[in-house]
């Protein structure tokens, strides 16, 4: 396990993310110290309730177990949406899709004007919501209502955190978005950054210039006009997962004639589009579009639509980008938000002529809210002695003495384990996946995000199409339609990808173009169907142990990469404990683990 920090001199922050994959961040010091995801403990997909694990295990194993050392606590939540939620639903973890649908019925805007007075109904409650944001002035009725309200929630929270109220703030939940990608980036530098979602806070969308140590937001979008909501309303009107399934939209999107995806597009743009004022802009409410989508989309084919909603998304988000850096002739790009999770954007935003910079989010759903919301608080104190991250290893640790205690505690004659030094367990694994043999490892410091990034991954060999069927059929259950990705030796990168730009890529969270040596190579770890690929470079700082892994299969192969897919099963969180992993390889066809410095075999495969 980790070693408890002292934290001397009471510069501790903590964030916490209610909502969708409920959250906790550490910050100490001008460091992000850790990030867990509720789901990883409480093994519930997409949790959502307050993160009870996650922050125990951080107060625990950090700061001595005393919320005395917290500086400060940062919630999401200025509009008190979700405490209207939490308080009548209860705090406690649940699956986000019973948040999600009992917000659809339209909850936020009745609770909106519960405690804003406003009888003309029409968007005010939410305008004067969000005056604030801007720093514009507001009524004095309005003002004082809303404090009551404000102090009401935060002495809740005090009960439900067990934490003194003076110390938790609610912070603004794209302003958190707009400050996340900083602390990836040089603070001296000047950033124009877009903010996507579908929504937070009553916002769907943000711009905002980050200069000198200032951020200034220069343009909001209200909820109504949500592209977020659009694309996750046509990932429901298909028959999937709102707000979980929308990447296998995205996947889905390039097997469809584009004569048929421009077709479906033209849907869309006739009701969402960019106004006068260069923002998101629709008559109609895009939370509640349902009998727009069935008169309009039914008896379409699948693939036809998921083009369509995907064309439109790239189509009017570049539209978007490249008016707002043609007004202010910022050139360096950062964006954050959930809508900046779907990768092929990424990559045509990418693209643009009047874009020299990209720097994407990474995991950048709500998730990453923690980042923005702890270095924003630090900044606010007046500390500048700020430490950027750089590798996502930030999560729980298991060592060689748990193991080998799990090891001898649990019935375990099923498999074959070996304790192996790190150069012996690079060679042998890449024997192992030289010979298509499919290893899980779970190893180190949990990945904070979406991305499976080496240490909570299975590895197979990228060169053979054959490991894509064992994969789908006995391990992951896949949509047939869905890619798979690389883990890229960093040095050698340049061999696989087209990337003009010099983009910098280790997080799994950009697309590009193949090269032909990665069409050969990889193939089975690149997109089937329009051979754009999601690569993973691996430092060897950052990650030695699976460096090295990477490193031998080179030398027995000449390709410098590994497919590289996230330990669960389908619909199952990433695997966090050495005992979900056992656990998962028992459920599956998995046949190896590496658990630490321990290799599993199954011996009765």
């Amino acid at each position: 396990m980790q070693l408890i920090e002292q934290n001397s001199n009471n510069k501790a922050i903590l964030a916490i993310h209610f909502g969708h994959n409920a959250t906790v961040g550490l910050f100490i010091n001008g460091q992000m110290k850790s990030i867990l995801s509720e789901e990883r403990i409480n093994r519930i997909k997409n949790s959502t309730g307050f993160p009870e694990k996650s922050f125990k295990y951080l107060i625990d194993n950090y700061l001595n177990g005393n919320t005395e050392n917290i500086a400060q606590i940062i919630i999401f939540d200025d509009s008190l949406f979700g405490y209207q939620y939490f308080k009548k639903y209860g705090f406690d973890s649940k699956q986000y899709s019973e948040y999600y649908c009992y917000t659809r019925k339209h909850f936020i805007d009745n609770i909106s004007n519960s405690f804003i007075k406003d009888t003309k109904r029409k968007l005010r409650p939410i305008k004067n919501s969000f005056q604030h944001f801007l720093g514009l002035s507001n009524s004095q009725k309005l003002k004082i209502n809303y404090n009551k309200q404000k102090n009401i929630a935060i002495a809740e929270y005090s009960r439900v955190i067990g934490v003194k109220k003076e110390k938790i703030s609610l912070y603004e939940h794209h302003k958190s978005h707009a400050f996340s990608p900083l602390l990836f980036n040089d603070l001296n530098s000047k950033y124009i950054i877009f903010t996507l979602d579908a929504e937070g806070d009553g916002l769907c969308a943000s711009v905002n210039i980050w200069d000198n140590g200032h951020l200034e937001t220069i343009a909001i979008t209200d909820r109504k006009h949500s592209l977020g909501y659009l694309y996750s309303e046509v990932t429901g009107y298909l028959g999937m997962k709102v707000n979980e399934h929308e990447y296998k939209v995205m996947g889905m999107a390039p097997y469809a004639d584009p004569k048929n995806g421009e077709r479906i597009c033209e849907i869309f743009r006739k009701i969402l589009w960019l106004n006068d004022s260069d923002n998101f802009y629709s008559e109609l409410s895009m939370m509640n579009i349902s009998e727009y989508l069935i008169r309009n989309l039914i008896y379409e084919r699948f693939d036809h639509i998921c083009a369509g909603i995907q064309q439109f998304t790239e189509e009017i988000v570049c539209d978007w980008i490249q008016r707002w850096v043609r007004k202010t002739e910022i050139k360096n790009i950062l964006l954050s938000g959930g809508v900046f999770m779907n990768v092929k954007l990424s990559k045509k935003v990418s693209e643009l002529d009047n874009v020299n910079k990209l720097f994407v989010m990474p995991s950048s759903g709500d998730e990453s809210l923690v980042i923005g919301g702890c270095l924003m608080s630090y900044l606010n104190m007046g500390y500048k002695d700020i430490i950027p991250i750089s590798n996502l290893y930030l999560g729980r640790e298991f060592d060689d003495n748990y193991i080998e205690n799990l090891i001898y505690s649990s019935d375990l004659e099923r498999y074959r384990i070996e304790k192996l030094s790190s150069d012996l367990m690079a060679k042998k694994v890449s024997e192992l996946l030289f010979h298509n043999k499919i290893v899980a490892r779970c190893v180190g410091k949990e990945e904070w995000g979406a991305r499976a990034l080496g240490n909570r991954s299975i590895l197979c060999n990228p060169s053979n199409l054959i490991n894509l069927n064992v994969l789908n059929q006995k391990i992951k259950n896949r949509d047939f339609w869905m890619p798979f990705t690389p883990s890229i030796l960093y040095e050698d990168l340049q061999l696989y990808i087209e990337n003009p730009k010099n983009i910098f890529s280790p997080y799994m969270c950009i697309t590009f173009d193949s090269t032909t040596k990665a069409k050969k190579e990889l193939q089975a770890a690149i997109h089937p169907k329009d051979f754009s690929v999601r690569p993973q470079g691996v430092i060897k700082e950052w990650n030695p142990g699976y460096y090295m892994i990477l490193e031998e299969f080179k030398k027995l192969t000449g390709i410098s990469g590994v497919l590289n897919t996230s330990f669960n099963l389908h619909g199952e969180p990433v695997v966090g404990s050495p005992e979900d992993a056992i656990s998962t390889v028992d459920r599956s066809g998995l046949e190896y683990l590496i658990l630490g410095s321990f290799l599993f075999e199954k011996i009765n495969k």
